[in-house]
């Protein structure tokens, strides 16, 4: 595979193909292997493949822990709750992001407040 970039739209399609796995179209194993052939039938770019598979794990995770429309938090790296935040943006699940560093300083803080 060449070298991977970022695909804006590679990532939704992936999201898309989520949500048919969620309306039973397919499932997640058959569209984790059509992956490859994806982009060797040139249905996707071989250096958006990444972004893709991202896509569709993320959407997948959302979508099968979506029962109820309640506010999720995530905690992570800057960098992956930017992957988080458009997923649930294109799903329209609502969401709270709180980067890493921050939850565990206010959790060291509170701590040391008790006195631990």
């Amino acid at each position: 595979m060449p070298e991977q970039c970022w695909s804006h739209q590679a990532f939704l399609s992936g999201i898309e193909t989520a949500q048919s796995i969620q309306h039973q179209q397919t499932d997640l194993i058959s569209e984790l292997f059509r992956c490859r052939g994806r982009y060797i039938l040139k249905a996707l770019a071989a250096e958006a493949a990444a972004a893709w598979l991202s896509g569709l794990l993320i959407g997948h995770e959302l979508l099968s822990g979506a029962t109820n429309p309640e506010t999720i938090c995530f905690i992570g790296s800057e960098s992956l709750l930017a992957h988080y935040r458009l997923a649930c943006e294109a799903l329209n699940q609502p969401a709270e992001f709180l980067p890493a560093e921050t939850a565990l300083i206010a959790g060291l803080n509170e701590v040391f407040r008790h006195g631990y």
